[in-house]
């Protein structure tokens, strides 16, 4: 259908350039973020059993950074993460071997 769009909300300047280059459409809406490293860190204990599964549209290096960066990493359990290494020009090696050093049980998908 000649109108029809799909879309995705992202913080990164790249993963936008791409988005603008497929969806028909744009609308931006304004929404509340949080600190998800605070939340972790302020909400649960090392012992809970925490898992996370993370797609947000190239947002995830800046999170996952920043969670290695004070240690809220060290509470989760299990992490599903997709990286968009392909539409934000970053690389998730880096952080992938850090969360793989950490005994995380972690999966990619694409």
């Amino acid at each position: 259908e000649d109108n029809a769009f799909t879309g995705a909300s992202t913080l990164n300047a790249e993963k936008s350039k791409w988005n603008m280059s497929v969806h028909k459409k744009e609308e931006k809406v304004e929404v509340k973020a949080f600190n998800f490293s605070s939340f972790i860190l302020n909400n649960f204990k090392k012992n809970d059993n925490i898992v996370i599964k993370i797609d947000i549209e190239g947002a995830e290096y800046e999170v996952l950074n920043k969670m290695i960066e004070d240690g809220s990493i060290d509470y989760v359990n299990q992490l599903a993460v997709e990286f968009h290494d392909d539409k934000t020009g970053e690389s998730s090696k880096e952080i992938m071997r850090e969360i793989n050093e950490k005994g995380i049980n972690f999966s990619n998908w694409h």
